[in-house]
């Protein structure tokens, strides 16, 4: 139980999050908002940094470069969150991006993507797609 209070935090904040870069793109645009949510999150990241200090920089200098494009990846998701927001609302963009990357994740870990393990598959892990597929379709009825 005391494993699930991380994703319960990250689950609300990025919703916080994702409705303060919406609000924020209505006034300045969504290339705008997307590079100063990643400035002050790296100035975050830098005092975090600087006060924890769990790692050197060489140990990041040797990780593999192709998932240096976390950062990269982050400038499209950001942006695509604001203008699904926009487009859809808040609780509909996030049921379709919450299905999309559980069905992600499924593939990853199925077919051992990106240095996981193989895990096995169960027919409980295709019905719980299954029923989460139509329960995006439910929500928008």
């Amino acid at each position: 139980m005391k494993n699930l209070i991380f994703p319960v935090i990250a689950g609300v904040l990025i919703a916080i999050q994702s409705i303060f870069n919406q609000k924020l793109s209505l006034k300045s645009g969504i290339w705008l908002t997307v590079t100063m949510v990643h400035l002050t999150g790296l100035i975050a990241s830098l005092i975090a940094y600087a006060y924890f200090r769990n790692y050197n920089v060489s140990s990041l200098l040797s990780a593999n470069k192709v998932f240096w494009l976390g950062g990269v990846l982050g400038v499209f998701i950001i942006g695509s969150v604001i203008q699904g927001i926009t487009n859809l609302g808040p609780a509909y963009t996030f049921i379709v991006m919450i299905f999309c990357q559980v069905l992600a994740m499924f593939f990853i870990e199925k077919f051992g993507l990106f240095g996981f393990e193989k895990s096995p598959l169960r027919y409980t892990q295709i019905l719980g797609i299954i029923l989460m597929f139509i329960g995006v379709f439910l929500y928008r009825k």
